[in-house]
C-alpha cells in the first residue's frame, strides 16, 4: 500500500541538542497510527516539522505524493495535512454539531452566513454516529463532560 505521509530523516536541532534525529516513518492512507514517548523525546517537535509550523534542518516530508519543499502549514491544511493541539477549546453555547461545523474549514465569506450548509452538519452528525454521540447532537457544549 503506497503511504499517504513519508518522513525521510527529519532532523531538527537547538543549539546542540537534537531534538529529532533523522527520523522516518510512513503511514498508509485509512490507518491509525501512534506516536509514543517520554516528554521531552521530541514528539511535539516531530508534528510541528511534519506539518511545516517548524523549519526541518535536515530531512524530508512527502504527503499524498508530493514533497513538501518548504512546508506551510496553511497549504498543508488545504492538502488534508494538519495538526491538532493537547487544549481542546469548545464553545461552550454552541450546540455539538455546531462546534464540529465550526471546525470545518471554511471560506471567509461563511462567517457571514446565518446558518451552517446542509452538508456540514450532515457530515457533523456522520461523526457524531460513528462515535456513538448522535443523541446528543443539539446539547450545548457547555452541558457535556469533557470527554463527550
Amino acid at each position: 500500500m503506497t503511504p499517504i505521509l513519508e518522513v525521510d530523516g527529519l532532523t531538527k536541532r537547538f543549539g546542540g541538542v537534537a531534538a529529532v534525529d533523522h527520523c522516518s516513518l510512513a503511514v498508509a492512507e485509512g490507518t491509525v497510527t501512534a506516536l509514543i514517548g517520554p516528554n521531552g523525546s521530541g514528539k511535539t517537535t516531530l508534528f510541528n516539522l511534519i506539518t511545516g509550523y517548524m523549519k526541518a534542518d535536515a530531512g524530508s516530508v512527502v504527503f499524498d505524493g508530493r514533497r513538501a519543499r518548504r512546508p506551510d502549514p496553511t497549504a498543508l491544511c488545504r492538502r488534508g495535512l494538519t495538526r491538532t493541539f493537547q487544549q481542546a477549546r469548545v464553545f461552550g453555547s454552541l450546540t455539538l454539531v455546531e462546534n464540529m461545523v465550526a471546525a470545518i474549514q471554511q471560506p471567509r465569506r461563511s462567517l457571514f452566513r446565518a446558518a451552517a450548509p446542509r452538508a456540514d452538519r450532515e457530515r457533523a452528525g456522520e461523526v457524531l454516529e460513528e462515535f456513538g454521540l448522535a443523541g446528543l447532537r443539539d446539547a450545548r457544549a457547555d452541558q457535556l463532560s469533557f470527554g463527550q
